[in-house]
């Protein structure tokens, strides 16, 4: 589920991660609360990169094609306290981060302290047809917490265009806690078409087996995948006699994270960090954790041996100005459709790993220490 801004005559998708999990819960409910499962109506649920758990006795005895039609899917949304999100914006082929949350339906605050566990299963290239269905193996989810206590501006922008002012109620209610927390695992797609996952999630409140979800797996990303060469990117930056704050709404500003083109970096023949975070215009406080909890305390240990680089996804001058929120050129080059994003570059630009959505200090410090040894 992604938001899309107008450009032109031209739709761009742009997605706050925030509201991702807002609308996809709402576009669940709507299609739990539709479908009946005897006239094929819940092909929706199966389909939408939504699954809500139910407690699966026997669900592995079943074969495949059975566990994950569209009735054995509408029928695992009953009962359970969690709801699953997958965040990812787009899912291609070879190796993924994939990225959920486990979203409490009575509050809908995020689950944490939760142990999760995943199958992934190749369903096919339609849902249709589920005779080929195989099994890709079972992994283990890491949960990724970022600590929402830290202080982070908020600046005024439209609320049409997906800011706002601090929404701080909406960040009391999207964490448990003084956390927020995801879960991730990597994942190597080897064929595109639709996948399923069926998920195990234990904690103290916590008892849930066979969780299903489905998501499709394309060719590739829109944005640069791993492996492949990073844009050249010329954004602006500061220079002589520039403020900071006219780069970053990051409070208070670090000038080292805005004076260098991603162009300048990768010819430095350094690793590189680029971070695609807005501190000030989020519709919760996700953004700026990233940023502050997640990419400057590894900035603070590597400063001397990698280039970091924050670019702002928003033309600050005219959400300051207008109140609206337009994409700054970087994001159309590297054809992002969500946002907080950050990418690791090899010594050459080539992307070593990226990662959407919450993503904590010792992920982002994992990446790196191969590219500095």
């Amino acid at each position: 589920m992604t938001f899309q801004m107008m450009l032109g005559d031209q739709r761009r998708p742009w997605a706050r991660v925030a509201a991702t999990f807002l609308l996809t819960l709402a576009v669940a409910a709507m299609a739990a609360a539709c479908s009946d499962g005897s006239d094929g109506s819940d092909d929706a649920a199966s389909t939408a990169a939504t699954a809500e758990g139910a407690s699966a006795t026997s669900s592995t005895d079943q074969p495949l094609a059975q566990r994950w039609g569209a009735q054995a899917i509408a029928e695992s949304v009953q009962d359970s306290p969690v709801q699953l999100v997958i965040v990812n914006s787009n899912i291609g082929l070879g190796p993924t981060r994939i990225a959920m949350a486990l979203v409490n339906k009575e509050d809908q605050s995020l689950a944490t302290g939760v142990d999760v566990e995943a199958r992934f299963v190749w369903l096919g290239e339609s849902l249709e047809d589920l005779s080929g269905a195989t099994e890709l193996g079972g992994f283990e989810f890491t949960p990724r917490s970022l600590d929402l206590s830290l202080e982070v501006p908020h600046e005024e922008a439209s609320p049409a265009s997906g800011g706002g002012t601090d929404h701080g109620d909406d960040h009391a209610t999207a964490s448990d806690g003084d956390h927020i927390t995801m879960y991730t695992t990597l994942v190597d797609f080897d064929r595109t078409g639709w996948w399923g996952a069926e998920i195990a999630a234990h904690s103290d409140s916590l008892e849930e087996e066979g969780m299903r979800i489905t998501f499709f797996v394309q060719e590739r990303t829109s944005e640069p995948a791993v492996g492949e060469q990073a844009p050249r990117t010329e954004q602006a930056v500061m220079g002589a006699g520039d403020e900071p704050a006219d780069f970053t709404t990051a409070n208070p500003p670090n000038p080292d994270l805005v004076d260098t083109t991603v162009a300048e970096a990768i010819d430095s023949g350094k690793p590189v960090v680029v971070a695609f975070v807005t501190p000030a215009f989020c519709v919760t406080r996700f953004c700026g954790p990233v940023l502050q909890a997640g990419v400057e305390p590894v900035y603070a240990e590597f400063r001397d041996q990698v280039e970091f680089i924050q670019i702002e996804p928003y033309q600050l001058d005219v959400a300051r100005s207008e109140g609206t929120l337009e994409p700054v050129p970087a994001v159309e080059e590297w054809k992002l459709q969500a946002e907080p994003f950050v990418f690791v570059l090899e010594p050459g630009g080539t992307v070593a790993a990226k990662f959407e959505g919450v993503m904590d200090a010792a992920e982002l410090r994992a990446a790196l220490e191969p590219l500095v040894e």
